[in-house]
């Protein structure tokens, strides 16, 4: 059991053993049952693990959720391993997804009929892209009126939601590892979107990721643009619809000038009417001819030696606000019901949305505030 937990926590012998303090060769005794640990040291395994202590005292490993596939774009073709934080984000997600679909079907949830409603082989961006519009109730003129990309991200969040698609904010995992994942389900799809990223880049990763729930698509997304390879077939249909809904080809051809000069502030303004980022503008430019390959190669090699950042506002967030933004308002107002209606229990509340015990009120009269008042997330 202990290989098992340290091996599905894609961690290695020699940085368990560090964390531990104790030589690799002690560690892997234990694994092999030539030794055993003491308590003390299986409480700090479950720690590392992040597994229940119980786990530890199974005869053999429990049924563990299956691989997710990985869509990301690999260097030299190389396949590339979760590092143990996205290992960890993806199962504890789905474990929510395990238990907010057994709670819906509970409570007489039916299936959703956007999900798995398109086919990689007969579908097109432009009619994918339409659908999704039409989904999350966003029509453009509203879309152009979001007074930041901060709000943007989050009121196409709450569209998400809404609609029916759990949204959660994946924390501790680089960038360039994973922007977003998607968990298809007929009851209840997942998506994580990383929270290291910007709200910008938040928003294109949370359309694609809707796209491959349209697609019934399962996977692990970087954003990889321009890959010949069959393998990323669907990646650049699911770049392309998140392109699509986000900035309409045909609008963006109607307000673009017909003669560029100079295309940075061209995408600035863009970028702003439409709150994403430039570089999405200039691939949207770009594929539709309006500039060559060369230009949009030579904005990128720009666009990638800015440093972008944005503003944080310097505030402290409350513990509970922290944790709907993270887990999202679906998924708390799913699991903050439940509890009320004495469904689960207390403990199993706070394990669902890993939040500090005595927090509960505050939860709830921030869930009903925000439902009567439309208050903003704060992240």
């Amino acid at each position: 059991m202990l290989r098992w937990c340290r091996q599905t926590a894609h961690m290695e012998l020699s940085t368990v053993a560090e964390r531990l303090k104790i030589e690799s060769s002690r560690l892997e005794a234990w694994e092999s049952g030539l030794e055993e640990p003491t308590f003390a040291q299986l409480q700090r395994l479950s720690e590392i693990y992040k597994r229940p202590l119980a786990v530890f005292l199974l005869s053999k490993p429990p049924r563990d959720f299956t691989v997710i596939r990985d869509f990301r774009k690999s260097p030299k073709s190389m396949p590339r391993s979760f590092t143990p934080e996205l290992a960890f984000a993806i199962r504890s997600t789905r474990e929510r997804q395990e238990w907010a679909r057994e709670s819906l079907q509970n409570q007489g949830q039916t299936n959703l009929g956007f999900v798995s409603s398109f086919n990689l082989n007969n579908s097109t961006a432009d009619e994918m892209a339409e659908a999704l519009r039409e989904l999350l109730g966003i029509s453009l003129s509203s879309q152009k009126q979001f007074p930041s990309s901060r709000d943007a991200f989050y009121g196409w969040r709450e569209a998400c939601e809404k609609a029916g698609v759990f949204v959660v904010s994946v924390q501790k995992v680089a960038v360039n590892e994973m922007r977003g994942f998607a968990l298809p389900d007929p009851i209840a799809p997942f998506i994580g979107v990383n929270s290291s990223d910007s709200f910008t880049a938040r928003t294109f990763t949370l359309i694609h990721e809707m796209a491959h729930i349209l697609l019934g698509s399962e996977g692990v997304s970087d954003h990889s643009y321009f890959s010949r390879t069959r393998q990323y077939k669907v990646e650049k249909l699911c770049n392309d619809v998140a392109g699509e809904t986000l900035v309409p080809s045909k609008d963006l051809l109607k307000i673009t000038p017909r003669k560029i000069t100079d295309i940075f502030p061209i995408l600035t303004d863009l970028s702003r009417e439409y709150r994403v980022s430039e570089y999405v503008i200039a691939i949207r430019l770009h594929h539709l001819g309006v500039i060559t390959r060369d230009v949009y190669d030579s904005v990128a090699r720009t666009l990638n030696t800015r440093v972008t950042t944005e503003k944080q506002r310097e505030v402290k967030i409350k513990h509970h606000v922290l944790v709907t933004s993270r887990v999202g308002k679906k998924f708390a107002g799913l699991a903050l019901s439940s509890y009320l209606s004495d469904e689960i229990g207390a403990s199993q509340f706070y394990s669902l949305l890993r939040m500090k015990a005595g927090k509960i009120k505050d939860l709830e009269e921030y869930l009903f505030d925000r439902r009567r008042q439309g208050a903003s997330e704060e992240e």
